[in-house]
């Protein structure tokens, strides 16, 4: 008979299982998926926390994993909220693993009180910049079944790397002219004591800022508890965080770039948050930032292939910024949301 557990974050033979199938599943049908290596999925999990609450969950037939299942409880903010994350490898499909699966993760919202589930989907790859299908992928299928509907498009975006130097230079000498008078400042891992009030604030602005959709969702709730966990959490996990900052002559922080580089995914870098408060737009900060942070990144880090980002479609100021460094588009991402079901 077919069994659910829950994972065991200190059984090996359990976490290499699930770490198997989950790969299997991220990457099938898509070329640029970025699954989280072992070693820093394990860190992750195993820290305590007061942001988020983890579970992981398999399918077990006999002793096979089959489909496995996580969970994400916010514990700050968006309470009403549960990530989930559901996979299953094809050669599994079409046995029931996915709804049993569903099922036991809507159990577990209901028992933690949550009413929203929300979910990133991976839908139609992107091939020198024509959507490969119409049709919705497997994963888009089975989110409708179960009553989700796509509240926010984004696309993945990818960068070769490393960037010339003369293409760099070019990108800053272009935007040198609209960003004077502000000043950058960076660091790497730890944010100063001096900066952290200011850097929580854009933060925490991000999501009042950026595209949101139809989602269901409030802002972040960002303070120096949440920061420092999230940067302890991040050097556990072998990933080093480099961050830049843009300053007004009166000494305010008006704008911040990050970009992830994974010790244990050695090929890829990720860029993350990018935010420029709109009192400040109209001065090219967006490409002054990434491009600072760019050329940090690449003089300690010039073995790097691929940077991703994520950006919602409906983003044009940032999209262009990505353009102008050399994204592409390779896939569309959905978040999803739905009510937990009764």
């Amino acid at each position: 008979m077919p069994d659910i557990r829950r994972l065991d974050l200190f059984d090996e033979r359990q976490l290499a299982a699930f770490d198997r199938v989950y790969t299997e599943a991220s990457r099938e049908g898509r070329p640029y998926a970025t699954p989280w290596p072992l070693p820093e999925r394990r860190a992750a999990w195993s820290l305590p926390s007061i942001v988020q609450h983890y579970e992981g969950w398999l399918y077990v037939v006999g002793e096979e994993v089959q489909g496995v299942a996580e969970i994400e409880l916010p514990l700050l903010d968006n309470t009403h909220v549960g990530d989930v994350s559901i996979y299953v490898p094809a050669r599994f499909g079409r046995r029931g693993v996915g709804t049993a699966l569903a099922e036991h993760v809507a159990q577990r919202l209901r028992e933690q009180g949550r009413r929203v589930v929300q979910a990133f989907i991976s839908g139609t790859q992107i091939t020198e910049g024509v959507a490969e299908s119409t049709s919705r992928s497997p994963g888009e299928v089975f989110a409708t079944r179960l009553g989700l509907t796509n509240r926010l498009v984004n696309i993945h975006r990818v960068l070769p790397l490393p960037l010339a130097d003369q293409r760099l230079r070019g990108l800053a000498e272009q935007a040198a002219a609209a960003s004077a008078g502000y000043r950058l400042i960076s660091w790497v891992d730890s944010c100063p004591a001096e900066h952290v009030e200011a850097y929580c604030l854009l933060k925490a602005a991000l999501l009042e800022q950026v595209p949101m959709g139809d989602l269901d969702f409030e802002p972040e709730v960002w303070g120096e508890a949440r920061l420092r966990e999230r940067e302890e959490e991040l050097v556990a996990m072998g990933r080093t965080m480099y961050v830049q900052v843009a300053v007004t002559p009166d000494g305010d922080m008006v704008g911040h770039t990050e970009i992830v580089v994974p010790r244990h995914d050695p090929e890829q870098l990720y860029q993350w948050d990018t935010l420029v408060l709109p009192e400040h737009r109209g001065h090219r900060l967006g490409i002054t930032l990434k491009v600072a942070n760019h050329v940090a990144v690449q003089f300690d880090h010039s073995d790097r292939l691929q940077a991703h980002t994520w950006n919602a479609a409906d983003n044009p100021a940032m999209v262009a910024v990505n353009d102008a460094l050399g994204y592409r588009p390779v896939e569309f991402v959905g978040e999803w949301q739905g009510p937990v079901p009764a």
